[in-house]
């Protein structure tokens, strides 16, 4: 696969006067490897391209992730004579990539469980846990006793949606896109959020309920990574379109499987695994950078 790679301006200050600087500070570096110029450069973007993407996987990588922690800027891989518009699904994680936080550890909070719990959720997204189902079960078993209501409490004082999503999801649904919420996270917080949003569909799991309280269960099937990446793939099937159409965002290991068959896979905020195999990282800007970035290689391909 041919594209653009499009370094696009984040939260820092400095990011800007970087990225006027780029065909110096870094198209020097790249240029004995991909001998490619710089395409296009503004104040908030860079274009340098076109190239192949097993060029950025295989020499660039090192050198992008230098230049992008030092200069607070963030890079995707755009692929080359597709718009947006041509994709079919978007699909997103929901916790700590939608939204600010991980649920399943603030309601662990409520009952004094947090840090328990915390601590095998960060190992799972890292990937460490190899059955995320068995690491879900363990950890909705502390949640036993805790009164329903303390989603309630959750959604009003600490759940907050992450800048950019509302700009993206609302692109997204005018392209004709179908968005996906596809979360190992709970309902009915994910209907929360994706009400919200606009979202058109929602994946997710169920914690077991009796009497107003969680029982330590989880209902149906667990949402981990293989569903993931069956709810993209079935969603673009039932649209008559390969799961290269698909647009996914997320940050743990269980966002793996469905970025391996994503025509377009982000990293927000993500773990080590995860950015190794995303084609764009987002780690200092807003969720819609990707829209940004893929103006400007719209822009440097005329």
């Amino acid at each position: 696969m041919r594209g653009h790679l499009v370094l696009v301006s984040g939260s820092q200050p400095n990011a800007d006067g970087a990225l006027r600087t780029i065909d110096p500070a870094l198209g020097r570096s790249l240029a004995n490897l991909i001998e490619r110029p710089l395409a296009r450069s503004s104040e908030h973007a860079a274009v340098i391209g076109p190239l192949d993407a097993s060029t950025v996987d295989h020499f660039c990588r090192e050198i992008l992730e230098r230049f992008s922690t030092m200069y607070g800027c963030d890079y995707f891989f755009v692929p080359l004579g597709r718009s947006l518009g041509d994709f079919s699904v978007l699909a997103m994680d929901m916790d700590s990539t939608v939204i600010n936080i991980e649920c399943i550890d603030e309601l662990a909070d409520f009952i004094g469980k947090k840090a328990e719990v915390a601590a095998v959720t960060a190992a799972a997204m890292r990937g460490e846990i190899k059955d995320y189902g068995e690491s879900l079960r363990q950890r909705v078993r502390l949640l036993d006793g805790l009164e329903v209501k303390a989603m309630d409490s959750l959604i009003q004082e600490r759940l907050r949606i992450n800048p950019g999503a509302a700009e993206l999801v609302t692109r997204a649904k005018a392209l004709g896109l179908h968005t996906m919420l596809v979360s190992g996270g709970f309902s009915p917080i994910t209907d929360h959020v994706a009400s919200r949003l606009g979202f058109d569909e929602v994946v997710c799991n169920t914690l077991g309920v009796d009497a107003g309280r969680f029982n330590g269960t989880v209902v149906g099937p667990i949402i981990d990574g293989p569903a993931k990446q069956g709810a993209v793939a079935d969603r673009c099937k039932q649209r008559s379109k390969p799961s290269s159409s698909a647009i996914v965002f997320g940050d743990g290991s269980n966002d793996i499987p469905m970025m391996q068959i994503a025509g377009m896979s982000v990293a927000y905020r993500a773990k080590p695994s995860v950015r190794e195999v995303a084609l764009a990282r987002i780690d200092h800007g807003r969720l819609d950078s990707l829209l940004h970035a893929w103006d400007e290689s719209l822009k440097a391909a005329v």
